[in-house]
């Protein structure tokens, strides 16, 4: 029922962006799309095996973004920026909105987050550590009721293959998509349980769950005309 109900207020504000960019002359506007960023497991409590874990807060840093188009790179973001969730936060958030979305057959969309980038005031210090270590994802929460911050170095390259492809008309499509990833399976360990994330022996595990935990979905394709 949560998630469900963040999909209508996305796709609530997804509508209400089309509906500002369109033309006064015939009904006419350029195709666009929102790509939104989803945290489930935010602010909850969670337990397996008598382990508990409440993840409290996340931060990300979003890098380069592009798309795959008609086997050509359309680049659509280079600015890194810094995301924030928390149980009071909106969920999800707008990743990207392009109000004019090039006509052409889509293959694939690519989504980095890269290390907090040194000499960037507007990143939180939580992102830079000692002997200049700097960090991709700092996750604050409880493990077992005793306070951890989990912080990653690694860098994440996802590539989302769309199948079937999707294609842009020139006017007056609107396409909106989700990535999401569920917070609870960064700490999974297969079996029962979770991985602790105040060791250090732990981290190659997260990360690697990490990796494999983001999807893409394709929630709304209209004609951006109601």
């Amino acid at each position: 029922m949560k998630v469900a109900l963040q999909k209508v207020l996305f796709l609530i504000f997804i509508s209400l962006l089309i509906s500002s960019c369109l033309s006064d002359t015939g009904n006419q506007a350029q195709s666009r799309i929102q790509i939104g960023l989803r945290m489930d497991s935010i602010g909850d409590t969670v337990s397996s095996a008598g382990d508990t874990l409440t993840f409290e807060n996340i931060q990300l840093i979003h890098g380069l973004s592009f798309f795959i188009r008609d086997q050509d790179t359309l680049l659509i973001a280079n600015q890194v920026q810094p995301f924030q969730f928390d149980a009071n936060s909106t969920n999800p958030q707008a990743l990207l909105s392009l109000t004019i979305f090039p006509e052409g057959t889509y293959q694939e969309f690519n989504l980095q987050i890269p290390r907090a980038p040194e000499g960037n005031t507007l990143i939180d210090p939580a992102f830079f550590g000692e002997e200049g270590r700097r960090f991709t994802i700092v996750l604050n929460g409880t493990f077992n009721d005793s306070t951890f911050r989990y912080r990653s170095e690694r860098i994440f390259e996802f590539p989302f293959q769309f199948n079937p492809d999707v294609s842009v008309p020139e006017f007056n499509a609107a396409f909106t998509f989700i990535i999401s990833t569920d917070i609870r399976g960064w700490f999974s360990t297969g079996g029962q349980g979770f991985l602790d994330p105040r060791i250090d022996n732990n981290s190659t595990a997260i990360n690697d769950n990490i990796g494999e935990s983001f999807r893409i979905e394709q929630i709304d394709q209209g004609d951006g005309l109601q």
